[in-house]
């Protein structure tokens, strides 16, 4: 698995309601089956790059952008971060945290339990659930003993989808099949087509099926069903106008899959217009935010002025981090002096260090001679980078697109199609090895490493944003650490 971790998918942005063709083709991301096309099963190519005929992969012409320095420069040097207001948010944030989590502790009949088990994705969604860790944790074991019993006869689409969203996302691994998703079904074998009757429904199942692992068929169909759909839905404004942007959203960034802090930004917004939402939950949701925002300004203010000097004036967690990364490079510089002190971390960095390097040593070599690896061999050494657009106006065509068309003779579309399949598998895998090693790894960890690759597939959704970002990136970033959110 380890030669193909860096294949990630382009996703749409979730704050930019982009057009059905754009949407549509961030959604087959996530839609497409696990085929592979007919005739066309891997060759067995020895790990050894050929030369090319043509020498229509080179890269000798390969212009280079010369990017612009950050707009934001020392923006958060002048920004204002009010101490009294922070110390009465949290006050008032302090006051409601009793009775929320009294809300989650209340009554343990079945009934009850599936209230709070709903009432727990809100707190996720809202970016509460970090308030009430141990009594989330309570709930979903409670739960989980008797959940065949809180599903029994269960007909809500929304109420049966979320339940499920929310115990795989805490690591237990809930059935999908017969006693689940299956009550769903017509006597055809497919999902019935009136369950697009009910939009936040079918939203919840869609977010539930990217969630699957490589046993959930049923997971396969509900995705490619909930798609077609919800894109119908989205395109002929048969709903209510929050509930339309939700959808949008969704199909363009699934919840698994996005910042968790930009997601709650937005859910806020949606659950604010929702006729029956509960008061006092999202006034704490607006307090919690708030009062994060200017956390991170405060830290950003910091982070603007890091230099070694200055180390002694950071706060103690943050001199933590600060030396400990400084010292990694400052021991790279001398790493052929002494090896011997080092830590096993600051070792296993530089390993991984070299690893990165003679990887684009080797692109470097492919690019510039003509040499063209086999479609395997470039999977080994760099897995699929998804920013081709970008590459080949630069006229680098030294890709995996490119590579794999020649490999199998297929087209672009066809190539690209069964990379994003080569994607979809690698995620089922992910949630799969998530789900088994939550028995024994700290969830919190666990959630550390899952969270390090979704910030490269939100980094990198709609092209090298990382590198350019001047336009979804600038919108999450003013929408989190520039504009406050209204109480």
């Amino acid at each position: 698995m380890e030669s193909i971790t860096n294949v990630v998918p382009t996703y749409k942005s979730q704050l930019s309601l982009c057009s059905r063709n754009e949407m549509i083709s961030a959604c087959k991301l996530f839609s497409l089956p696990l085929i592979s096309f007919p005739g066309k099963s891997p060759k067995l190519f020895p790990l050894k790059a050929f030369p090319s005929q043509t020498g229509e992969v080179q890269e000798s012409e390969r212009l280079f952008k010369k990017l612009p320095p950050s707009k934001w420069g020392d923006h958060f040097l002048s920004a204002h971060v009010d101490a009294s207001e922070m110390d009465t948010l949290e006050r008032e944030i302090e006051a409601v945290k009793p009775v929320v989590s009294g809300m989650i502790m209340s009554s343990q009949c079945l009934e009850s339990t599936k209230k709070k088990i709903l009432m727990i994705y809100l707190l996720v969604s809202l970016g509460l659930m970090y308030l009430f860790e141990d009594e989330i944790e309570e709930c979903l074991k409670e739960g989980f003993g008797k959940i065949e019993d809180m599903l029994a006869g269960e007909n809500d689409l929304y109420t049966v989808s979320t339940i499920f969203w929310v115990f795989r996302t805490y690591g237990y691994n809930i059935s999908s099949g017969t006693d689940v998703f299956e009550r769903f079904k017509g006597g055809n074998g497919n999902f019935k087509e009136c369950l697009i009757e009910d939009a936040k429904g079918m939203v919840s199942l869609y977010e539930a099926a990217h969630l699957g692992t490589t046993a959930d068929y049923i997971l396969d169909e509900a995705l490619s069903f909930t798609t077609i759909k919800l894109e119908s839905l989205a395109e002929t404004g048969a709903i209510s106008c929050h509930i339309s942007t939700r959808i949008r959203n969704a199909l363009c960034m699934p919840q698994h899959f996005n910042a968790e802090m930009v997601f709650t930004r937005e859910y806020i917004s949606f659950y604010e217009q929702e006729e029956y939402h509960n008061k006092m939950l999202l006034k704490f949701a607006k307090l919690n935010f708030k009062f994060l925002q200017l956390n991170w300004i405060q830290e950003l203010k910091t982070f603007t002025k890091w230099a070694p000097d200055c180390a002694d004036s950071l706060p103690e967690y943050m001199k933590t981090v600060f030396k400990f990364a400084w010292n990694v490079f400052k021991e790279c510089e001398s790493e052929g002096i002494s090896e011997e002190g080092l830590s096993f971390n600051v070792q296993g960095l530089l390993e991984e260090f070299k690893i990165y390097l003679r990887a684009n040593l080797c692109f470097a070599e492919w690019a510039h001679t003509d040499v063209v690896p086999t479609f395997d061999e470039y999977l080994e050494i760099g897995g699929v980078e998804v920013s081709m657009q970008d590459d080949k106006s630069r006229g680098y065509n030294a890709n995996a697109i490119n590579y794999y068309m020649k490999q199998y003779g297929v087209t672009e579309e066809e190539a690209f199609s069964e990379i994003q399949n080569m994607v979809r598998a690698l995620d089922k895998i992910l949630n799969e090895e998530f789900l088994k090693e939550s028995a024994t790894v700290p969830r919190k960890i666990l959630k550390l490493a899952a969270n390090f690759g979704k910030m490269v597939v939100f980094s990198y959704r709609t092209g090298e944003e990382y590198t350019n970002p001047d336009g979804i990136f600038k919108e999450h970033i003013t929408s989190l650490f520039v504009n406050l959110i209204r109480l």
